[in-house]
């Protein structure tokens, strides 16, 4: 329990920061994308020239692969335009609301939160549709004869399986999630203040009640932007470290487990004003509560940001 020192690197651990680092030149590299999607389907409908499909390539194979560029393009586009506009609204309120600073870091709900989950399945989907459809046109295109039958045919297997395999763990969170439902926790005052009790109520999906024991870790992340140099060039990542753990331990009876009333659940901030959540500076700092349990041979883990100040 305490501050952490040195901070501890948390391994396989989601980014939650606010805003993207460059919005802007995500911005760019998304118009790389979505002009030739959109000239290739604008070509297809006759507005512009030169633009055919191949030899014994389906019309809707060349319509996919401009769709799967221009979608693809205004996603990245709509994250960077919506990070740049994130960057002016927090400008904006902490001048605004400047004893608020709450206000300007984040969109919280005062009442309470979902688990991040709820979040990493909508890019889980938006992420594996863009692959599969990435993957379908090469079933048409590719011609297993030009590279030999054998590594031809091995090949699409291989893009096939990928896409399949892909498919089926889409479907299969969704299923969980439509069959378990969400986890959620209730805030008992808003924002909570370092220094003081922290109070939480935890509504805990189907799966979760079924453990036996419950695993409570609050922690203060720090993310920071870490480059490091490779045969290939530079590469940068985001790592997530630790500057403050808390761990708990809650035993659930087959009562607690049964019904559907909240959990409570206690942890004692430290009284350090230099451990505000700052989900909107650089690096982003944030209190995060984790929850980890096992359930039908299951490990599960979910995490929670919380709004502490």
């Amino acid at each position: 329990m305490g501050l952490e020192s040195p901070p501890l690197r948390l391994q396989n651990h989601p980014a939650v920061s606010a805003f993207p680092l460059h919005p802007s030149a995500c911005a760019l590299i998304g118009l790389l994308f979505a002009i030739p999607g959109a000239y290739v389907i604008l070509g297809l409908l006759g507005f512009v020239g030169g633009v055919e499909p191949a030899k014994d390539m389906p019309p809707w194979v060349l319509h996919a692969v401009g769709a799967l560029f221009l979608l693809t393009g205004a996603g990245l586009v709509r994250y960077g335009v919506a990070g740049m506009l994130r960057l002016r609204r927090s400008a904006n309120l902490q001048q605004l609301h400047p004893d608020q600073p709450w206000m300007a870091d984040y969109r919280w709900n005062s009442r309470g939160t979902n688990d991040a989950r709820c979040r990493q399945l909508g890019y889980s989907i938006f992420g594996g549709c863009i692959v599969v459809l990435l993957i379908a046109p090469f079933n048409f295109v590719f011609s297993p004869a030009h590279f030999g039958w054998c590594f031809g045919l091995g090949f699409l297997v291989f893009l096939d399986l990928i896409g399949a395999v892909l498919l089926i763990q889409m479907f299969h969170r969704i299923a969980r999630r439509l069959v378990y439902g969400l986890n959620y926790i209730d805030f008992t005052h808003f924002p909570y203040r370092l220094g003081r009790p922290l109070d939480l109520h935890l509504r805990l999906n189907r799966l979760w009640r079924r453990t036996e024991t419950l695993r409570c870790t609050l922690r203060y992340v720090e993310e920071r932007f870490e480059t490091t140099e490779t045969n290939d060039g530079s590469k940068t990542v985001t790592a997530c470290y630790a500057l403050y753990n808390d761990t708990q331990e809650i035993a659930l009876d087959a009562t607690a487990s049964a019904t559907r009333e909240p959990l409570a659940v206690r942890f004692e901030l430290p009284d350090d004003r230099e451990m505000p959540t700052r989900l909107a500076a650089i690096p982003p700092r944030y209190w995060q509560l984790e929850l980890t349990a096992s359930a039908a041979g299951q490990k599960l883990k979910t995490q929670f940001l919380l709004p502490v100040y």
